[in-house]
C-alpha cells in the first residue's frame, strides 16, 4: 500500500507544469481577415466569411480558441489595433 502512494506522489512531480495563459499582443484587422499575436508567439486567424461587414466566430491556426467579434470593416486595407474600444473584440476584451 505503501508503494502505491510512493508512486501516485512520483506520478504528480513528473507531470509538466501547466502552461502559462497567453495574452493578446497584437490585433490587425485586414479587409478579408483578422490577425492576432499572442504573448506566445502564435499567430491566430479570423477568416472574414464572404462578404461580410461584421462577422463573429473563434481563432484558428493556433492553440487559442478565444471567441472574435469584428462590427465593422477598417476603413483602410489594413488596420492595427490598439487595447480598448468596440470595433473588435478578441476573448471579450474590446480593441479599436
Amino acid at each position: 500500500m505503501r508503494w502505491l502512494a510512493v508512486l501516485a506522489l512520483v506520478a504528480a512531480c513528473a507531470a509538466p507544469p501547466a502552461a502559462p495563459v497567453a495574452r493578446v499582443e497584437r490585433v490587425i484587422l485586414y479587409s478579408e481577415a483578422l490577425t492576432v499575436l499572442m504573448s506566445d508567439g502564435s499567430l491566430c486567424v479570423s477568416d472574414r466569411p464572404g462578404r461580410a461587414t461584421g462577422w463573429s466566430g473563434t481563432l484558428e491556426g493556433c492553440p487559442h480558441a478565444l471567441r472574435v467579434v469584428v462590427n465593422a470593416l477598417p476603413p483602410a486595407p489594413r488596420r492595427e489595433l490598439a487595447p480598448g474600444g468596440a470595433l473588435v473584440r478578441v476573448g471579450g476584451a474590446g480593441w479599436g
